[in-house]
């Protein structure tokens, strides 16, 4: 499909508060950028249905299945310098 796709998590919110991207090479992309010293995160390791304490009922969502295991949130934060931020752009670029 793709290699890599920005997410927008929510367009109508005023503030940035995560940068996330979607790749189906999420869990490779993840131990190459911890390797190289980039913390991430990923918030949706598995849709909300699927925790059973919730109680929900699996409809079929497979859209809401790619989707929790192909992103992953970058780090982002406004003491993190130009370099820094460069220097996530390009391990993410080696990586791909």
């Amino acid at each position: 499909k793709y290699p890599l796709d920005y997410c927008t998590i929510c367009p109508k919110c005023s503030e940035d508060v995560q940068r996330t991207i979607r790749t189906q090479r999420r869990d490779e992309l993840f131990e190459y950028l911890k390797e190289n010293g980039v913390e991430t995160l990923i918030h949706w390791r598995k849709p909300y249905y699927h925790h059973t304490a919730l109680k929900l009922e699996d409809k079929g969502f497979p859209v809401t299945e790619s989707i929790s295991n192909e992103v992953i949130s970058l780090p982002m934060n406004v003491e993190m310098s130009d370099d820094e931020a460069h220097y996530v752009i390009d391990m993410i670029r080696k990586f791909f």
